[in-house]
């Protein structure tokens, strides 16, 4: 039913592509009312489609539109963007819509495609406290969902998790449970990816937010599970600084500025009991409560609030670096990408000595041609000589992704590498092949019009003799047998020229 659903969003879908592409067009108006009707959405409380949740797309012309827009229509406001991240059905909708008074969607499985963003004026008697006017509420999509295939999966959620983290000022990280495995994967290529992304200057701030935890009042369990949590941010961050050749990154802090005694929430489960007749849990409103005061307040205290305009730049500066970057984006985490990248390297070691010992034998046999000691090349001789070096290769091959320590992750790449081997070894055979059919051909051609030459002179010789004596008994002039030679040679040469193959038409391929 999801496919055949449509929504406001579908609407506004159509309308920015109509946008867009009057934009393109050489008749663009610059009075198109289009941006107007999404700010007039924005202003009465409606989320706006922030990014495509079908294409995985952010429709940056569109986006920029709406944006100037609500400037001029409010001002540059100050605003404090807040956007969330989760896997599916972990509660993010929910926590939001209870935090803010909202009206996300909220179901089991992929409800929230994409991302929406949602603006939300701020009390005229607490702005000055706050240091902002507006704050602007995303909510994106589950990642790791089961209806996206594993590759689309991996793309789609850690590009999404990038641009969310990286447009929010405070991103919660909802985590259902205490277990925060798969989003330290996707932490993992989002630290990546920002320390790639070398123009985009600013670092965002993380809040964690474990729900459903059922004993949230054990301080000592509590702060073990910190202790951990920032161990292991702390090493991914290090483990990406170093693949990426960056200096001065110690700590996950570094990259994404977080203080694991203040932003870490543990809350207890929604409802007590089981639904449907299960009542609400008063401690998850409390809870809720408190990660609002810390939200607003927290950007208050660092001075971190940008304006709509400074928004509209940081958001179009970082889908353009994200556009740039889809290399990183196809690992499951930084464990993945270093194992992939040693692996490109070995490979390119192992290519090089077979191109090499390609390159040497290629040599030897050119030599031999050229002495005329060789008047033949075999296939069969040629290979048993590449097995020389191949099949001590292809053992070091099997060894490595038998002994590596990331042997586990590297399996997936195994059948790949052999392939692309194997591959590499046929390409090679028949490059050598071929330049030694040419050589081989090139110098019995040679041998062949060495021999014609001295037949040719001969032929030429007797012409000439007959020739000569012909015109002895005549008694010709010097001028005489001149022309009488140079008819001759043109008879010769024209019949020289007939008795020669044709010439084979280049094979040109356009």
């Amino acid at each position: 039913m999801a496919a055949t659903t449509v929504g406001i969003q579908h609407i506004m879908r159509e309308v920015s592509q109509l946008y867009e592409a009057i934009q393109s067009s050489s008749k663009a108006s610059g009075n198109i009312a289009y941006p107007k009707i999404a700010v007039n959405m924005l202003i009465s409380g409606y989320p706006i489609e922030l990014m495509d949740g079908d294409a995985a797309h952010v429709p940056s012309v569109w986006i920029n539109a709406v944006l100037d827009k609500l400037i001029k229509t409010l001002g540059d406001k100050k605003v404090f963007v807040l956007s969330i991240l989760g896997l599916q059905s972990s509660g993010k909708s929910t926590l939001l819509n209870t935090m803010f008074g909202l009206q996300f969607a909220t179901s089991a499985g992929r409800c929230t495609r994409g991302a929406f963003m949602q603006l939300l004026e701020v009390d005229t008697n607490i702005r000055t406290k706050l240091g902002y006017d507006f704050v602007l509420i995303v909510d994106t999509e589950g990642l790791r969902s089961p209806e996206l295939s594993t590759k689309i999966t991996l793309n789609h959620d850690n590009e999404l998790a990038t641009f969310i983290i990286g447009i929010g000022d405070v991103t919660v990280i909802n985590i259902m449970g205490e277990n925060p495995s798969e989003m330290h994967d996707i932490l993992q290529i989002c630290v990546q990816a920002f320390l790639r992304m070398k123009r985009v200057t600013f670092t965002p701030s993380c809040m964690f937010v474990h729900q459903n935890v059922a004993e949230s009042s054990a301080g000592d369990k509590n702060i073990e599970g910190r202790r951990r949590l920032l161990e292991k941010l702390d090493e991914m961050a290090q483990m990406a600084a170093k693949e990426e050749n960056v200096e001065g990154i110690t700590c996950f802090s570094d990259v994404i500025h977080f203080d694991i005694d203040t932003q870490v929430f543990y809350f207890k489960n929604l409802l007590e009991g089981d639904p449907p007749m299960a009542p609400i849990n008063p401690s998850y409103s409390q809870n809720v409560q408190e990660l609002k005061t810390k939200l607003l307040t927290f950007t208050a205290r660092q001075n971190k609030c940008k304006s709509l305009s400074e928004f509209k730049c940081r958001v179009s500066d970082l889908w353009s670096a994200l556009l740039q970057e889809n290399f990183v984006f196809s690992f499951k985490n930084t464990v993945e990408m270093v194992a992939y990248s040693s692996l490109e390297h070995k490979y390119g070691v192992w290519s090089w000595e077979l191109r090499k010992h390609s390159l040497s034998s290629q040599t030897k046999l050119e030599n031999k041609i050229g002495s005329n000691l060789i008047q033949e090349v075999s296939s069969k001789t040629l290979t048993e000589e590449f097995d020389k070096v191949y099949i001590p290769l292809k053992t070091k091959i099997e060894r490595y992704f038998k002994e590596d320590k990331n042997k586990e992750t590297l399996i997936k790449w195994k059948a790949t590498i052999d392939i692309r081997f194997t591959n590499l070894r046929k390409e090679l055979i028949e490059g050598v092949m071929q330049k030694c059919q040419e050589l081989l051909t090139a110098q019995q051609n040679r041998s062949d019009l060495d021999q014609k030459q001295s037949q040719y002179m001969d032929q030429l010789t007797k012409e000439s003799k007959r020739l000569a004596s012909k015109l002895k008994t005549q008694h010709a002039t010097d001028d005489k047998m001149r022309e009488e030679f140079d008819i001759l040679w043109v008879d010769w040469t024209s019949d020289v020229m007939d008795r020669q193959p044709p010439e084979k038409p280049l094979n040109r391929q356009f």
